[in-house]
């Protein structure tokens, strides 16, 4: 497992943001920093786990604008209106984590020894959050869609063994 880097305050510009804590929530895990000099906290998602609330969201939002728009020669102003406060509830639940990344960047050869951030955590899906979390921000965007295309896989296989050998 790759540990979490000293990340650069934003409050007193120093590489002093060391990694507490390491929690594993539902679908993703949350790490904890703390400034040594100005005693600053802040929790940051892996870019994994945003990149899997981006796909997700966007699969989401793609799915509600075939049913209402494409299918739909009748939309109204509030259907359109409410697709639009999704896009930018959207844009603000994955955008506030990228800016934590963005405001405290990872510092560049850190001379200090970092604790050992073990889960113990009985998540049952704590292996693969985590070894997920190696692949950063372009493993999670892809991760749901290999999720998916194994899922129809799956019923394609179960659809097609149904079909051809019991007729049903």
């Amino acid at each position: 497992m790759k540990q979490p880097e000293v990340r650069i305050c934003m409050d007193c510009d120093q590489p002093t943001l060391i990694p507490v804590s390491r929690d594993i929530q539902i679908y993703s895990s949350s790490i904890r920093y703390k400034c040594e000099t100005c005693e600053a906290k802040i929790e940051i998602q892996p870019l994994a786990s945003i990149g899997v609330l981006i796909t997700v969201g966007l699969l989401v939002l793609a799915f509600w604008w075939y049913i209402l728009f494409a299918r739909s020669s009748d939309t109204d102003i509030i259907g359109t209106s409410i697709y639009i406060a999704a896009v930018l509830a959207l844009v603000c639940i994955t955008g506030i984590p990228l800016l934590a990344h963005i405001m405290n960047p990872v510092a560049k050869n850190p001379d200090r020894e970092l604790p050992d951030l073990t889960v113990n955590s009985e998540h049952i899906a704590k292996k693969l959050i985590l070894y997920l979390e190696k692949f950063g921000l372009l493993g999670g965007l892809i991760a749901p869609l290999i999720l998916l295309l194994l899922a129809m896989g799956i019923v394609f296989i179960i659809g097609y063994i149904n079909y051809t050998f019991f007729g049903i």
